[in-house]
């Protein structure tokens, strides 16, 4: 796509077709990404969630750490179903979720809506930890992963992390601050 025409209800391509539309969405994506600035981020046992191939190598490493905790970084639709996956392969002794927000789902939902669904994923047998930021990942000599460090400090062990944190292309970014989106 080239040119959107309102006027017209058309789009140009960059073959100079003309598409005629009745509702125009424009759905340019996402990527889930590791942060790169995290110390730790290549470590064996750090994954992204995006796609099958993502998904096999997260159950070939979690053969190797079977009973050990896993985590997912990211409380949207991504880390939920992340999280889930995760649970299903009945590998890991415990599934935990972080999420930077205070309630999951913040961008789809309000703070009690939230705070249900954290309820219910919680009856399942996902812990999540709300408003908890990574600060480093830490590894052992093999550069294996066995922990994290938070930002306020804390630290907590595991052997595997799943980032399923979405990275929009900064044009689409909407920029507002926590307090706003608890309201």
């Amino acid at each position: 796509m080239t040119e959107i025409l309102p006027d017209s209800r058309e789009v140009k391509t960059s073959a100079g077709a003309s598409v005629p539309y009745d509702i125009l969405v424009l759905a340019t994506g996402s990527d889930a990404v590791v942060p790169a600035d995290t110390p730790g981020h290549d470590a064996t046992g750090v994954f992204v969630y995006r796609n099958i191939a993502d998904l096999e190598r997260m159950i070939s490493h979690s053969a190797s750490v079977s009973g050990s905790t896993g985590l997912v970084v990211g409380g949207g639709l991504l880390g939920l179903e992340a999280a889930k996956a995760m649970m299903d392969l009945n590998q890991f002794g415990s599934v935990k979720l972080v999420d930077k927000n205070p309630w999951v789902l913040s961008r789809q939902l309000d703070r009690d809506a939230g705070g249900l669904v954290v309820e219910k994923v919680e009856e399942l047998g996902l812990e999540v930890l709300k408003c908890h930021k990574i600060r480093e990942i830490k590894t052992d000599e093999a550069n294996q992963v066995v922990g994290v460090k938070f930002i306020d400090g804390k630290e907590m062990e595991c052997s595997s992390i799943c980032f399923a944190v979405s990275c929009f292309p900064r044009r689409h970014r909407r920029a507002r601050p926590i307090e706003e989106r608890e309201t």
